[in-house]
């Protein structure tokens, strides 16, 4: 098998874990805030949401509050295998 092909299946399965990993998680963001309404996102959002729902008038917009520091975020990212981000 290709290394090519090997790095595929590789990534394929990453990404198959980590849906099955967020299926299971589903419930998690109870503890987070969770707001339905473009009015409810940063205002520099809303006018690229409202171009958006206008397009898409069935679309529900929700926003949803982690508490996550954004650089902690990024550095959870980096660590091979292992899940650090919680909600």
């Amino acid at each position: 098998m290709s290394k090519f092909v090997k790095k595929i299946i590789i990534i394929l399965m990453f990404f198959i874990g980590l849906n099955i990993v967020i299926a299971l998680n589903s419930g998690c963001y109870a503890a987070s805030s969770r707001v339905t309404g473009i009015s409810n996102f940063p205002a520099s959002y809303q006018p690229y949401l409202n171009k958006i729902a206008a397009e898409h008038p069935n679309w529900t917009f929700t926003a949803l509050n982690t508490n996550l520091d954004w650089n902690s975020a990024i550095n959870s990212e980096y660590i091979p295998m292992r899940y650090k981000l919680s909600f």
